[in-house]
C-alpha cells in the first residue's frame, strides 16, 4: 500500500511539472500559441503579422496578450493550465489570455486591470468569435483589439489635437493659403465621392510629444473619421511626414505604395511646396485606387490597358503595310542585277588571295531567368497593420524631408 501511494504521488509531481513547463514554453515565448490540430487556421506569414502586432502592443502600452488554442489540452488540465498561467505571471503587468480547448474556453486577466477584462469577459469572446467564424485571423486580432480598448479606454488619454466635423485639411502651421485650402478641400472630396476613401491632410508644428505614428492614427480614431480613411500627416516640429491608413485603405496602399507615394510627397516638401505636397498625395492615392479596382488601369494615362481583337487585327495590319511598301522600295533599287546560273560566275579568276587572319567577335547570345518575386505581407495582397491605442487596425508608414 505504502509503494503504490509513493507511485500515486510521483507520478502527480510528474503529471504537474509536465503541464508547468507546457505553459511556461507556450505562455511566455509566444503570444499565439495552436495545438497540432489547430496549426492550420493560420499560415506562417499570417502567425508572424500577429506576433508583430502584440509584440508592438506589448511595447506601446505594456499589455500582454496571449491566444492560446489547442484542443489536446484535455478537461482535467484546463484548470491547472489557467493556475500556471496566473503563477507565473507578474501582478504589476496587464497579462490578459484566452484559452480554448476542444470544450471549454477562458478569459483570465492579471494585473491592475484584471477586474475591467474579467468583467467584460464575455463581451470580449463575443468579439472574438464573431469573426473567428468567419477568418480566423480577424477573430483573433477582434479578440486582442478588444482588450486593447477596454484597458486603453481607462488608462490612456491621447495628447492629439481634437477637431470637429472631420475636417479634411487641418492646417495647424498656416502654411496653406485659403484658396489652396479650399482646392484641396474640392480634390479630397471627388475621391470620397467616387472611390469611397476619406482623404485627410494634416500639418502641425508640433505632434505633442507622440510619435508621427501614433500622431497619425489617434488624429483619425479620437477625431471620429470614418473606417475606410488615408491620412497624411506633415510635421514640421522635426520634419517628419506619415501615412496611416485605416479600413479598405489598409488592403488598397501596401507597404511599397505608401513609400512610393511618400518619395512624391517628399519631392515638393523638400521645396516647401505644402500644397503641390497634398495634391500629388490626392492624385496618387486616386491612381492606387483605380488600379487596385482595376488591375489593367494605368495611372500614367488614366486608361485601360485591355487588347482586344480587333486591336491585335489592325496592329497586324499597320505592321504588313509598312513591310510590304519596304520590300518593294528595295527590290525597285536592285533592277540592275541579273540571275547568274552557276556559282562559278560570281567569282573573279585569281582574286581571292589569304594573307593572314585573326580571330573576331561577332556576337553572343544570353539567357536570362527572372528572380522569383517575394511574397510577403507588406505587398501584393494589403500592407502591413498595426493596433492603434483604441484597438484599430492601421496600415502605414513615414520618414523625414
Amino acid at each position: 500500500m505504502k509503494k503504490f501511494l509513493t507511485f500515486i504521488i510521483a507520478s502527480l509531481i510528474v503529471f504537474t511539472s509536465f503541464i508547468n513547463i507546457h505553459a511556461d514554453d507556450f505562455i511566455f515565448d509566444e503570444h499565439i500559441v495552436l495545438g497540432e490540430n489547430e496549426s492550420i487556421i493560420l499560415d506562417s506569414e499570417e502567425k508572424i503579422e500577429l506576433e508583430n502586432d502584440l509584440n508592438q502592443i506589448k511595447d506601446n502600452y505594456n499589455i500582454n496578450i496571449y491566444f492560446i488554442f489547442d484542443s489536446l489540452i484535455s478537461d482535467e488540465e484546463f484548470d491547472a493550465y489557467l493556475e500556471s498561467f496566473k503563477n507565473q505571471s507578474i501582478d504589476d503587468e496587464n497579462n490578459v489570455l484566452l484559452l480554448i480547448n476542444k470544450n471549454y474556453w477562458q478569459i483570465e486577466a492579471i494585473g491592475p486591470n484584471q477586474d475591467i477584462v474579467n468583467n467584460n469577459a464575455q463581451e470580449i469572446y463575443s468579439s472574438f468569435v464573431n469573426d473567428f467564424q468567419i477568418d480566423y485571423k480577424d477573430g483573433i486580432i477582434a479578440y486582442y483589439q478588444k482588450v486593447v480598448s477596454l484597458i486603453n479606454n481607462l488608462n490612456y488619454t491621447s495628447s492629439v489635437d481634437k477637431v470637429s466635423g472631420r475636417p479634411q485639411i487641418v492646417d495647424f502651421a498656416d502654411l496653406l493659403s485659403s484658396s489652396e485650402e479650399e482646392k484641396l478641400i474640392d480634390l479630397f472630396s471627388q475621391v470620397y465621392t467616387k472611390q469611397g476613401i476619406y482623404l485627410v491632410g494634416v500639418i502641425t508644428n508640433s505632434i505633442n510629444g507622440l510619435s508621427p505614428m501614433q500622431y497619425a492614427d489617434d488624429f483619425l480614431d479620437y477625431n471620429n473619421y470614418p473606417s475606410n480613411s488615408c491620412l497624411l500627416l506633415v510635421s514640421m516640429e522635426d520634419r517628419d511626414w506619415y501615412i496611416s491608413t485605416t479600413g479598405n485603405a489598409i488592403d488598397i496602399l501596401n507597404d511599397d505604395d505608401i513609400y512610393r507615394i511618400g518619395d512624391y510627397v517628399v519631392d515638393e516638401l523638400a521645396n516647401e511646396d505644402y500644397y503641390s505636397a497634398f495634391s500629388v498625395f490626392a492624385k496618387k492615392v486616386s491612381d492606387d485606387i483605380s488600379n487596385y479596382n482595376n488591375p489593367s488601369y494605368n495611372p500614367d494615362t488614366n486608361t485601360s490597358q485591355t487588347f482586344t481583337i480587333k486591336n491585335i487585327w489592325i496592329g497586324l495590319g499597320i505592321g504588313l503595310f509598312v513591310t510590304l511598301i519596304t520590300m518593294l522600295i528595295l527590290r525597285g533599287q536592285l533592277k540592275s542585277v541579273r540571275t547568274k546560273h552557276f556559282a562559278s560566275d560570281y567569282i573573279v579568276k585569281n582574286s581571292f588571295a589569304i594573307t593572314g587572319y585573326a580571330d573576331m567577335f561577332l556576337n553572343k547570345h544570353v539567357t536570362r531567368t527572372a528572380k522569383p518575386k517575394d511574397n510577403d505581407s507588406s505587398s501584393g495582397g494589403g500592407g502591413s497593420f498595426h493596433t492603434s491605442s483604441s484597438g484599430i487596425s492601421h496600415g502605414g508608414g513615414g520618414g523625414k524631408f
